[in-house]
């Protein structure tokens, strides 16, 4: 085999009076090398991948005979029939190049079908999960190994001969094995830069290997925390050999293994990477037949109401009686199983109730079998599609849609909803789908009146730098009538510790009905509301169901204070030490307790909408 350029006439080599062969490849203890390739290990990769992939193949065919394979074992088996092809060569074959890709989608399409997930899984919590070391950084440590090795050979040593004459080469600007090395480590999650001379000192090479490592865990650990679909993983603390707790970025996590049930097991891995049946996933990839939906409008397929996240399907949504059964078996499981989730459960969000109960050695068998049964439920009722020319009957445009003509709006029909409501506890004002080019003067008047209106609830709702604009149009008579009455029972009020004033609350005649309203009111006069602003209140809530608990302002309009779904509300007048503390539950009505709630009380199926909550 001849390397480089080939000559015009090429000689013929003679050993033991024979020809030698020409070959524009050979295998050379073990290693492929190759003379028709830039990269002359390219053969080495491409060969060793295909035995890697055969083994891995070989390994899962045994799911017919044995069924499916436990994590533990599945990683033993990988490291002992897979891995080793894959870190072939390592040593000598720096990976600078794209040839190793090869070898890291091996890798991932093996931990994902251990773990029972697809293809569109995120690849971060793989590694995270089990434990492993990403297949090209772990190829760059046995290169570093190799180094060490060679550098505590003495100097009469061949090999250390060939690392001193390999570093001076890379001294003089040329191409060798130690700059290939340097060039992998700056290529690292977070950078580490290596000179000529450490590669001659064994412990400032051990102290890179380490280095490599930790770069390795915080790029995986910074994409989990930067994705929206590993809630989850975020916060995590494992306890270390000391029997301190501390985060830990690549673990084999323990529910991999407590887990005896394969269905079960797969479910909840599923859960964990956000790699299941429900809208929230499922609906953001865009299919032959329609673009994908933004998040808000991935609502539940049971109940409608909410976006159909793993929180909502576990724990919110009610629509469905044998739901709500199961949810009161797993949770009267797992508080019989683990007595410290009853508190977490009452007191915490949502989010953080499913990471305590994955956290829990005792109760996670009963999370992962819950959640094989939702999935089950869920997969066997169709989606909510919206219908629509872009992808459904709630019709977006972008945020500049005044300059679009083909845009459509949903606008609200116009009546008096204050006399309507004199006959009616609770209504929903019917909708109707009209096109820009077909709407009448009229209603392109009060669409044009009411753009700040808009504004407004956009931002409310999807932020400041949304992209996109739910077109959502009451008349000004929604806006501003009271819908508030004393004698309906269901219909209430507080008063503001340290003020005359009082809170009144109620269901939003005009919005969902999980949408809540409130005003503020002297109480001779509950049908003339204050202005917020010129009061000296402040009015914050906490959603139950956010991933992350903060107390934010109560967003308002027209001096109507607007609240959703599941969560507590506090008001005072600022600057004083008292507060009106009220915890709202959605879909349900105003029903206040006694003064002074009790520590440990939580939500049930008879629970309130709003209640008085302890004052501080």
């Amino acid at each position: 085999m001849i390397l480089g350029p080939l000559p015009r006439v090429l000689p013929t080599l003679y050993l033991a009076e024979r020809p030698v062969e020409l070959v524009p490849e050979f295998k050379y203890s073990g290693i492929w090398l190759s003379s028709h390739t830039p990269n002359i290990f390219a053969q080495n990769y491409s060969h060793y991948a295909s035995k890697a992939r055969k083994a891995a193949d070989a390994l899962f065919s045994l799911k017919h005979m044995v069924g499916s394979m436990p994590v533990d074992v599945g990683i033993r088996l990988y490291m002992a029939r897979v891995d080793c092809y894959l870190i072939r060569a390592a040593d000598i074959s720096v990976d600078v190049d794209n040839l190793v890709e090869e070898l890291q989608e091996i890798q991932v399409d093996f931990l994902r079908r251990l773990l029972g997930l697809g293809d569109r899984s995120m690849k971060a919590p793989l590694f995270t999960e089990t434990g492993l070391m990403p297949i090209r950084p772990r190829r760059l440590i046995h290169a570093l190994k190799r180094a060490r090795y060679m550098s505590l050979l003495g100097p009469s040593r061949t090999l250390y001969r060939a690392l001193r004459d390999n570093l001076d080469l890379w001294r003089n600007g040329h191409p060798s094995w130690a700059s290939d090395i340097a060039h992998a480590l700056r290529a690292l999650p977070d950078p580490v830069h290596i000179s000529p001379d450490v590669f001659l000192d064994d412990e400032r090479l051990a102290d890179i290997i380490g280095q490599v490592e930790r770069s390795v865990d915080a790029g995986l650990q910074r994409e989990v925390d930067e994705s929206p679909k590993c809630l989850f993983l975020r916060d995590r603390r494992e306890m270390d050999d000391e029997g301190a707790l501390r985060h830990v970025a690549r673990k084999r996590r323990h529910y991999l293994t407590l887990v005896s049930v394969p269905n079960h097991r797969k479910a909840l891995t599923r859960l964990v990477f956000s790699n299941h049946c429900l809208g929230v996933e499922t609906l953001r990839y865009e299919t032959r037949t329609r673009f994908p939906i933004p998040r808000h409008r991935r609502v539940c397929r049971i109940c409608v109401t909410g976006v159909e996240n793993e929180a909502h399907a576990l724990l919110q949504c009610d629509g469905n009686d044998d739901l709500l059964a199961l949810r009161d078996a797993f949770l009267g499981d797992v508080f019989a199983r683990d007595r410290d989730l009853r508190h977490i459960f009452i007191w915490r969000s949502d989010w953080e109730f499913l990471r305590a109960v994955l956290a829990s050695r005792k109760a996670v068998a009963s999370l992962a079998k819950y959640a094989y049964q939702v999935f089950d439920m869920f997969r066997g009722i169709p989606q909510v599609i919206p219908d629509g020319p872009v992808y459904g009957s709630l019709w977006e445009t972008s945020a500049s849609w005044a300059s679009k003509v083909l845009c459509v709006l949903t606008l609200m029909s116009t009546f008096n909803l204050q006399e309507y409501y004199n006959v009616q506890r609770f209504i929903s004002v019917p909708f109707i789908g009209v096109p820009l080019n077909q709407a009448t003067p009229k209603q392109i008047e009060e669409l044009m009146h009411n753009v700040p209106f808009l504004t407004l609830m956009n931002e409310r709702t999807h932020g400041p730098n949304a992209t996109s604009a739910t077109i959502f149009i009451p008349t000004a008579t929604n806006v501003a009538c009271l819908p508030w009455r004393r004698d309906v029972d269901k219909h209430k009020s507080f008063p503001i510790p340290g003020t005359n004033i009082l809170f009144l609350t109620w269901s939003a005649p005009w919005a969902p009905k999980d949408d809540f309203h409130a005003q503020l009111v002297y109480p001779d006069a509950l049908d003339k509301p204050l202005d917020i602003a010129k009061q000296n209140i402040s009015a914050e809530y906490m959603d139950r169901a956010a991933p992350v608990l903060e107390w934010k302002p109560v967003p308002s309009l027209r001096n109507v204070y607007h609240f959703i779904r599941d969560g507590t509300l506090r008001i005072h007048v600022v600057g004083s030490p008292q507060w009106l503390f009220l915890k709202y539950r959605a879909r349900d009505w105003v029903e206040p307790l006694t003064e002074g709630l009790p520590r440990g009380l939580g939500w049930d199926d008879e629970a309130p909408l709003v209640f008085l909550a302890e004052s501080e």
